[in-house]
């Protein structure tokens, strides 16, 4: 019986889960053999219900039996050597191969309370590190270090780990301070349902699951739909067996259930562990079941280390510049603190710093009954109430996200705001730092609402039987506050305090008169410009509503192109970004219609509102009359650096064909033709051909400013891919079958480049046949040679056998090893140009 949870049934709930001791299952999994005996004579206690398989003995003649009479001197030898290590009852430790029969067994030990818990698994689980296994753990360990962000490393990682594993889905799960865990990174095959940004409720991962996460490093569940196998003892008084660090422990059943209603036939994960801490998890989902090679298991285990101290780096990186944030404001704080300046003054320049620092809304300064503060913040009688609250609290600091939660008699005065952070000093004084409600989704792998089952009058939490996306709506509570907003905040205040004896303002004056008269300067050149528009517009005839239109959508272009300079605070802009802003209304849907190439550069900020209206008249023509009128219309723009300055060239692609050229002349192509000249001393042309309007305006150096901007190289121009190709396939599925990831990873990147969104990225022929099981892709990319012997051929027959186009990548230079009927594919040789490969893929289209 399945209903919904009362509080006093979801304690009950969760201390039944709490309770449930999987740490002793009382079976393992059938992937191999089990024996317990204990420490001093080695007598066998327990046994897996299949040892008569693999010793030919009854279970009865097993158990009670020394184990040194069932695995030989050797292994009983080096149990005893390894009981001797220092942390042997915290790992699992290899202790030889034993032979019997004809075969190889692989046997393991751990420590389990009061026994030795003996693994036996088939031979083939010996961990043995081969020079391709090598070559895999050096080219993961020099691609993470290159990793400059977290968001940048956990990409990477599921992306390597995804193409290395051949498993359905990666995925790296953050655990936050309630335990809820969140997709921060996923590669995953189409079939497969994207988890991206989902979040998992904490009883998905119960407390003693964690526990056993913090002490073991991996876990592998082979087979969703096992049957288990169960242990036997020797007598009934026998303890159940702890089996905490036992690679085949018995899986929960309420666990498996939950596996078998997420849809999935296998799962391994990895422990992420900073410090002593578990941080969260790198998980692994098949949709068959599958039992990890051994090498692969062993690469993986030596992997996490670095992996770990690679996230450890990169979180310290990013406290180090909050540090260097904090350091940098004490340093501006302290140099003006004796130039003689009153507190409210003071806190007008301290404060949008503290609030940039802390991304916040506002900040205040109380001392008894004043106070001091910059940007919105509340209404006087909160501000003294929340100082009296903080004063009282045991470590003179609160910080709360939801006011009107915490203090319920603040709700209906908060005006928006929802979060605070506060710190007190000598009893009336206090700092206090605002932020802003922010109302948003959560989204949820299914609905995290927990059910419970009614079993033998036990209720327990049941496991879900959804996991499609699941939003919950959160309101009144703003963006919450982390360790380091906290650490920042001990730190101002005693910088701030000080600060009492005399703030600053002199030492900025000067820069800011400056910065006001530049200001008043744009401003009238703006105003002069929108009057100028006005008139225009006004002149133009045609009805109030077409003139209201048009003028709206001008200075639309106006404002937002001084938006990007005055947002940025920047002397110049980049063109690049002027056109993206200008082009985003026609190509949210379709990237690709507007298409713009070459080198950017930076427009001095007095220039890009002309050079933004410029490119706005362009694009509204382009709307009504031109190649954005029609579906399949494009726009190529291609900026170039030339001696003479820069040129921009327009060309608009499969429009409506031009006949005559316009008679009459308006203001948008009065516009064109002289606002650069005018305005900027540059050149434009208006050409009406046949296949569309083209435009080229060229700009003198005088127009740029100095901030550098990030160049297209002519290599990176050779990623886009000839028009044709762009037109016919972008929007299919492409399949790359490379067992490479470095190469498998450079022609994906090249495709995506080129504006292509799906694509298949696989390392051998299993994974790829059962991809084309249920997926035809659009054209394909295989590598000849998969290793070990290997060929594509396989696939490439079913791809011919479906008429998909497709090319070969080989690193031998020829195809000889393949069968006569594929010998007219195509071919490409490694290392593989950008040129070469999209000129291939060019010749697929008919």
């Amino acid at each position: 019986m399945t209903q919904p949870l009362t509080e006093e049934q979801l304690r009950e709930a969760l201390k039944t889960c709490a309770d449930e001791p999987v740490h002793i299952p009382g079976s393992i999994q059938p992937i191999g053999f089990l024996l317990a005996c204990d420490f001093d004579g080695g007598i066998v206690r327990q046994a897996s219900e299949n040892c008569p398989d693999l010793f030919g003995l009854p279970l009865a003649d097993i158990l009670g039996r020394p184990l040194r009479s069932l695995l030989g001197a050797d292994i009983s030898h080096n149990l005893n050597n390894i009981r001797g290590m220092g942390g042997f009852a915290n790992a699992r430790h290899f202790a030889g191969v034993w032979q019997t029969t004809g075969k190889e067994y692989a046997v393991h030990f751990s420590k389990g309370g009061e026994r030795f818990v003996i693994e036996i698994e088939e031979a083939g689980t010996v961990p043995k590190t081969s020079y391709e296994t090598s070559q895999q753990q050096a080219f993961l360990v020099s691609q993470i270090e290159g990793c400059d962000t977290l968001p940048e490393l956990f990409d990477l990682t599921t992306d390597l780990l995804h193409h290395l594993t051949s498993f359905d889905r990666v995925t790296v799960i953050k655990f936050d301070k309630e335990w809820n865990g969140e997709v921060v990174s996923e590669a995953r095959s189409r079939r497969m349902d994207p988890l991206l940004g989902l979040r998992f409720p904490s009883h998905d991962v119960p407390a003693q699951a964690r526990d056993l996460m913090r002490q073991i490093p991996m876990r592998l569940i082979c087979d969703v739909e096992q049957i288990p196998i169960p242990l036997v003892a020797h007598s009934a008084d026998e303890p159940a067996l702890d089996m905490t660090f036992a690679a085949n422990r018995g899986v929960s059943p309420i666990h498996m259930q939950y596996l078998h209603n997420f849809g999935l036939g296998a799962t391994m994960t990895l422990s992420v562990i900073l410090g002593d801490e578990l941080w969260g998890m790198i998980s692994f989902h098949s949709l068959k079941p599958r039992v990890a090679p051994p090498e692969m298991r062993h690469l993986l285990l030596s992997f996490m280390p670095l992996f770990q101290l690679k996230l450890d780096l990169l979180r310290r990186e990013k406290s180090l510049k909050l540090s260097q944030q904090v350091d940098q404001l004490q340093t501006d704080v302290q140099g003006e603190l004796e130039k003689g300046s009153e507190l409210e003054a003071m806190m007008q320049q301290v404060g949008p710093s503290i609030i940039d620092v802390l991304d916040a809304t506002g900040v205040v300064m109380t001392n008894g009954s004043e106070y001091f503060g910059f940007g919105k913040v509340p209404e006087t009688s909160i501000i003294e109430f929340l100082a009296e609250r903080v004063n009282a609290a045991p470590d003179k600091l609160l910080a709360i996200d939801n006011l009107s939660s915490a203090f319920p008699e603040l709700a209906s005065h908060l005006d928006g705001l929802a979060g605070a952070l506060l710190t007190g000093y000598e009893g009336t004084r206090s700092l206090q730092v605002y932020r802003p409600e922010i109302s948003q989704s959560v989204a949820w792998a299914g609905n995290p609402t927990k059910t419970v089952e009614a079993e033998k009058n036990t209720l327990r939490i049941e496991p879900r039987s959804s996991f499609s996306k699941y939003l919950l709506e959160t309101a009144h509570k703003s963006k919450a506050w982390s360790g380091d907003d906290i650490h920042l905040m001990r730190q101002l205040w005693p910088l701030l305090s000080a600060a009492e004896r005399r703030a600053f303002l002199s030492h900025l004056s000067r820069q800011q008169q400056l910065m006001i008269n530049e200001l008043n300067h744009r401003v009238r050149n703006i105003l002069a410009l929108v009057k100028s528009v006005s008139s225009e517009a006004r002149r133009s005839g045609g009805s109030l509503e077409s003139y209201s239109n048009a003028i709206e959508s001008r200075i639309h272009a106006l404002a937002a192109a001084h938006d990007i300079g005055a947002g940025a605070a920047n002397s110049s802009v980049s063109i690049f970004d002027i056109i993206k802003l200008e082009a985003n209304p026609y190509s949210q849907e379709d990237a690709q219609r507007v298409f713009v190439s070459g080198e950017d550069a930076n427009i001095r900020a007095e220039s890009a509102p002309i050079f933004a209206l410029v490119i706005h008249e362009l694009m509204t023509n382009a709307v009504k009359y031109g190649a954005l009128a029609v579906p399949n219309g494009r726009i190529d723009l291609e900026v170039r650096r030339n001696d003479d300055g820069l040129r921009v060239d327009w060309f608009e692609r499969d429009g409506p064909r031009i006949n005559t050229k316009p008679k009459r002349q308006g203001f948008g192509t009065t516009l064109i033709l002289q606002a650069v000249p005018f305005e900027m001393g540059g050149t434009a042309d208006l050409r009406f051909c046949e296949n569309g309007v083209e435009a080229t305006l060229t700009l003198p150096p005088s127009a740029f400013g100095d901030a550098p901007v990030k160049n297209r190289t002519q290599n990176e121009r050779d990623n886009q891919l000839p028009s044709k190709t762009v037109t016919a396939l972008r929007n299919g599925l492409v399949l790359l079958v490379e067992d490479n990831f470095m190469v498998a990873n450079a022609m994906r990147t090249v495709l995506e480049n080129a504006g292509f969104v799906s694509i298949e990225m696989l390392s051998g022929v299993d994974p790829a046949m059962e991809f084309l099981q249920v997926e035809t892709p659009t054209f394909a990319a295989l590598d000849i040679n998969l290793g070990q012997g290997v060929t594509s051929e396989p696939i490439a027959s079913e791809l011919l056998r479906r008429n998909v186009p497709f090319i070969f990548v080989t690193g031998y230079g020829e195809q000889h090893s393949l069968a006569p009927h594929l010998n007219n594919v195509p071919t490409l040789t490694k290392p593989i140009t950008r040129r070469e490969l999209l000129s291939a893929l060019d010749s697929l289209v008919i």
